[in-house]
């Protein structure tokens, strides 16, 4: 019988003896050598070479940010070299333990950020008041694309699109959705985009923007805090913007393009899916079967609906992310940063899981 070994070993030079400095390597431990007393604290010392230097910490959990397709797999090892599930919790949840690292790595990470991309690069399950607080209120991700121009005329062309007023592109209005967003097809000429962004009332209202200019609590707190919500809950264009950036700097061949958020209008930007809808039979299952690297980065998608998908150069892309969950063992969420991913369809196969896992 063996146990694997979390491929650390230590040396350092002391005394001419060999201590300890880590460094990766491909060991066995074996477990005749152990004797059965000692074996269960020997397979938590494994584990514990990862959380009990800070230095080793950190570069494991580069490696499973660097490398997100094969967190599902260095869970399972890690699993496997604790002995039991029940032994990878005491090391996950205990205090000094590895969600504990993780917690420090990640406030470490979000002080030092130069750009949104760097943590949308690592999960896409950011509070809203994270890049507000980080990169400002009126915050902006991505590019906008040169046929559009710049961010005041993105932004210009979002305002018109809400009072539906002439653009000078070509213009179509999806039919409306359950999460207050409108979505509109804008045909530059040189190429497609869909737009989507949530309804902003103080356009429609002159009675609602004269109560807000006389009451600053209306226009300090209550705006505010109206605002974050809209943007955090479930199938909001900021979470789809979360998700999809996600995808994208992650390279899933099942993300359309995404070009920009922009916080200050609420909408994001994405190419066009030029293809037919999904044809095939479907279910939740089905669906996040038919695109493995979802599964593989973390990501379960929920909103099963054929109109969802389309079939683009030889792959289905997700033209609506936003009622996805986010799942990785080696990514505990943070709280105060991050967010267990909000869910209005009805399909959410996590909850479902978890239900029969509780009884």
């Amino acid at each position: 019988m063996k146990i694997l070994s979390l491929n650390y070993c230590y040396k350092s030079n002391f005394n001419n003896s060999q201590v300890s400095k880590p460094v990766f390597q491909n060991k066995t431990l074996n477990a005749d050598t152990v004797s059965f007393s000692s074996k269960k604290k020997t397979q938590e010392a494994a584990l514990e070479q990862i959380t009990s230097d800070s230095k080793v910490c950190n570069e494991f959990i580069i490696n499973v940010i660097a490398n997100p397709r094969n967190s599902q797999a260095t869970a399972k090892k890690l699993i496997e070299q604790a002995g039991s599930p029940q032994n990878f919790l005491n090391w996950y949840l205990q205090k000094g333990g590895y969600r504990e690292k993780y917690s420090e790595y990640i406030k470490q990470t979000v002080d030092s950020a130069k750009t949104p991309e760097e943590l949308l690069k690592i999960s896409p399950n950011w509070g809203y008041w994270v890049f507000e607080n980080k990169f400002g209120s009126d915050f902006f991700i991505g590019d906008v694309p040169s046929d559009i121009g710049t961010k005041d005329d993105y932004q210009a062309l979002t305002a018109k699109l809400l009072k539906g007023e002439d653009t000078g592109y070509k213009v179509k209005e999806f039919s409306g959705g359950m999460s207050g967003k409108r979505a509109f097809l804008v045909d530059t000429g040189s190429h497609k985009y869909v737009l989507k962004t949530q309804q902003d009332y103080l356009m429609y209202s002159d009675k609602l923007r004269q109560a807000v200019e006389e009451d600053s609590w209306l226009k300090d707190t209550f705006l505010k805090n109206y605002k974050e919500n809209e943007h955090m809950k479930s199938d909001s264009s900021y979470m789809n913007a979360m998700i999809d950036f996600y995808l994208n700097l992650n390279e899933s061949p099942n993300a359309l393009k995404i070009h920009c958020f922009d916080a200050k209008t609420s909408s994001v930007l994405y190419d066009f899916a030029q293809g037919e809808s999904y044809s095939g039979d479907i279910d939740i299952r089905t669906v996040n079967n038919i695109m493995p690297d979802l599964k593989k980065i973390g990501i379960i998608y929920n909103d099963v609906s054929p109109n969802n998908l389309k079939e683009q150069d030889g792959e289905l892309k997700i033209i609506d992310s936003g009622e996805s969950s986010f799942v990785d063992i080696l990514k505990p969420t943070v709280s105060g940063y991050q967010i267990e991913m909000p869910n209005w369809s009805g399909n959410n196969i996590i909850t479902l899981l978890g239900a029969m896992n509780s009884l």
